[in-house]
């Protein structure tokens, strides 16, 4: 943090000040170690609470920074997942379909119009599962 950052905390912490909206918690600390004494107290609460907003500031940034680190970790394996999808699944499923679409012009249709239209079933399913599975 650089001493433009730290100014930030500590107008927060003036404003605080000023308004009477003090951290109760804090501020009996403060009151504690300045030995009673007010005006020391409110010295004492100063830096007591810039630290606790600048290390507040810190945990926040690096919650932010993980929840990238691990978004991006996820789009990695989804991309893995995606690739393994699509060579053992989606790649012979359209080679099925292919070979079904090519049987039924090249093989079937020699005057037999049932092992066609099985062929065209086989070939029109493969083809669709293929497509939602990629989709997923």
């Amino acid at each position: 943090m650089g001493v433009v950052d730290d100014e930030v905390f500590y107008e927060k912490v003036e404003e605080e000040v000023a308004s009477g909206q003090m951290k109760p918690g804090l501020r009996t600390k403060a009151y504690s170690h300045a030995g009673g004494d007010e005006h020391a107290s409110r010295s004492m609460y100063i830096p007591l609470r810039g630290e606790q907003l600048i290390q507040a500031s810190a945990a926040a940034e690096l919650a932010t920074r993980q929840a990238r680190r691990n978004a991006r970790s996820t789009a990695r394996r989804m991309a893995f997942a995606r690739g393994v999808l699509f060579v053992f699944f989606v790649f012979p499923l359209s080679l099925i379909a292919l070979v079904s679409f090519l049987s039924v012009i090249f093989f079937f249709t020699e005057g037999k119009p049932g092992s066609a239209l099985f062929g065209l079933c086989i070939g029109l399913t493969c083809a669709w599962v293929s497509q939602a599975a990629w989709r997923a």
